[in-house]
């Protein structure tokens, strides 16, 4: 059986996601950001060829707005949109309105960590008596009113993400149909997880970013759903970089070379008339500098010690410095599939909870979650020429993503 090709696309960004707030099955509409990236999200699947015939939303206003704005950029607004309430995103309980932040002070970082991260574990629910609960949303008065969640576990989430996937999107797929799913992260994951393709953990992190499958794969309906073809990645918004919360004592980008060398000063000197790079914060007169690649790119040069020393044989001359959103998660991910920890996750003065594994070739791997916004300058180190990111904002401009 041959699959049409599927997008599942999440929506453009609102004023909660950019300021880092829980949005769960709360209905805040797409900001003028959110907007600009339904449009370039269409307008990119016209570009690539994939405008679908089948077009697939939740009952989030967000969702449904990008859906729209999408198809007409995609000149496809004769393509028919299905909103069905089982796409909505995890209902986060007493946990939606609340950034990180709040909820850590309220709830405790330890158990925040539990909700987000384990299968089994919902955050506290909305009681049937607040009128924040969807039995008193209209939208919602054609479904069994004891299916509707107060609060949800990621396992959940899957189970009525996966009845709308089976009953609404397979049968279009299987006929070579394309397929949009204009939806929210978590729940898009699940799809992911479910159709066993692996994929970025960062994946959909960011508003109106896009991940594309099929178009010719293999697809098999029973027992589970899979598409035989590595996704593509798309991000297609206006805005880059999801949720992940800003530190300014790191480099901004998602992944970031950690290079050794005996001279760091004079590694400094040189990649800085050699290549271009330019010094962005200096930790120490010889232990490391931090330094800007490009637009968008960034490299840390290191000191060697221990088991840190330049190439040679019998050590170690490099480490890749990989940015997510959940480290714990991250890191039991890896070590399932065969990573060898060097050390488990750990928080660090400033700002990082990181962890180091090493891959089956040999490389060395930290993944690191930024989980407070710590100035260099906190814990000892100096400020060179602050990254662009982290430059302190215009009052008047949007306020800048959590």
């Amino acid at each position: 059986m041959r699959a049409g090709p599927l997008v599942l696309l999440r929506h453009g960004q609102t004023a909660w996601s950019a300021s880092g707030r829980m949005t769960g099955w709360a209905d805040p509409p797409l900001d003028a950001t959110g907007r600009v990236e339904a449009g370039e999200a269409g307008a990119a699947l016209a570009r690539l060829g994939l405008v679908p015939d089948v077009a697939l939303t939740s009952f989030a206003r967000r969702a449904a707005a990008t859906a729209e704005l999408a198809l007409e950029a995609a000149g496809a607004r004769h393509v028919p949109v299905r909103a069905d309430w089982r796409l909505n995103e995890r209902h986060l309980g007493q946990l939606q309105g609340l950034d990180r932040s709040a909820a850590v002070a309220r709830y405790g970082k330890e158990q925040v960590r539990a909700w987000r991260s384990a299968d089994d574990a919902a955050p506290p629910p909305l009681s049937r008596a607040d009128p924040r609960h969807p039995a008193h949303d209209p939208r919602y008065r054609q479904v069994d009113p004891e299916r509707l969640p107060g609060s949800e576990t990621r396992a959940e989430l899957e189970r009525r993400v996966l009845d709308a996937w089976r009953e609404l999107a397979e049968p279009p797929l299987a006929a070579g149909l394309g397929v949009l799913v204009v939806g929210h992260c978590h729940a898009l994951r699940a799809l992911l997880r479910h159709l066993g393709v692996r994929h970025d953990p960062a994946a959909l992190a960011a508003t109106g970013s896009a991940v594309v499958l099929g178009g010719g794969a293999p697809l098999a309906l029973a027992p589970r759903g899979t598409i035989g073809e590595r996704p593509a990645v798309v991000t297609t918004g206006a805005r880059r970089g999801g949720h992940m919360k800003v530190n300014r004592s790191v480099p901004p980008p998602t992944v970031v070379p950690v290079l050794v060398y005996e001279d760091v000063r004079g590694a400094v000197a040189f990649l800085t008339s050699a290549f271009g790079f330019e010094e962005r914060t200096r930790i120490g007169e010889s232990h490391r500098a931090q330094m800007a690649v490009g637009a968008d790119g960034a490299v840390i040069v290191a000191d060697a010690g221990g088991e840190r020393r330049p190439p040679q044989a019998g050590g170690h001359s490099h480490l890749v410095r990989v940015r997510v959103e959940d480290v714990d998660a991250a890191f039991a991910r890896a070590r399932g599939h065969g990573a060898v920890v060097l050390e488990a996750p750990v928080d660090r003065e400033y700002g990082e909870r990181d962890c180091t594994l090493v891959d089956p070739g040999g490389h060395r791997w930290q993944l690191a979650e930024a989980v407070a916004d710590v100035a260099p300058e906190d814990f000892g180190c100096e400020s060179v020429s602050p990254w662009p990111a982290y430059r302190t904002p215009d009052p008047d401009a949007p306020t800048p993503d959590a």
